[in-house]
């Protein structure tokens, strides 16, 4: 046999060996890579109940509700899907409606999902402070 076609083969043996290994990685963390799930994956897609997942979307206008002895309830939204999320846990400040969040938990058997913990997601848009803001918070430290 050829050099070349010695070559040949040893290139298409490493090319099939890291096809089958992406192949095996992918297919085993298929569900691990997802970072959240949306309320319209959870509508199209069968989500196991008390499995810990996350889910995300905008939080629906009016629909945040404290409850009197901690916690409370809100509605996370993608176009016409939601899902009720209740919480226990604190809020983070950045939270508010009409906002996007990160919610991690499980669904029970009604299709509620309990948060365990709530992520705000906050904008990408970057300023300074004005100079006289600036200069009245460093004052109150």
């Amino acid at each position: 046999m050829k050099k070349a076609h010695k070559r040949l083969l040893k290139l298409l043996a490493a090319l099939l060996s890291i096809g089958a290994g992406a192949t095996i990685f992918f297919s085993i963390f298929k569900d691990a890579m997802v970072f959240y799930y949306t309320p319209k994956d959870y509508q199209h897609r069968p989500i196991e109940k008390n499995k810990t997942i996350r889910i995300g979307g905008i939080v629906q206008q009016n629909s945040h509700v404290l409850y009197p002895k901690g916690g409370g309830r809100f509605i996370v939204q993608e176009g016409n899907d939601t899902i009720l999320v209740e919480y226990s846990c604190s809020l983070p400040t950045l939270f508010k409606e009409e906002t996007m969040v990160v919610a991690q938990g499980t669904f029970n058997d009604e299709g509620q999902f309990s948060a365990t913990e709530v992520l705000a997601k906050h904008d990408e848009n970057y300023a300074p402070l004005p100079k006289n803001c600036l200069e009245e918070q460093v004052n109150q430290w």
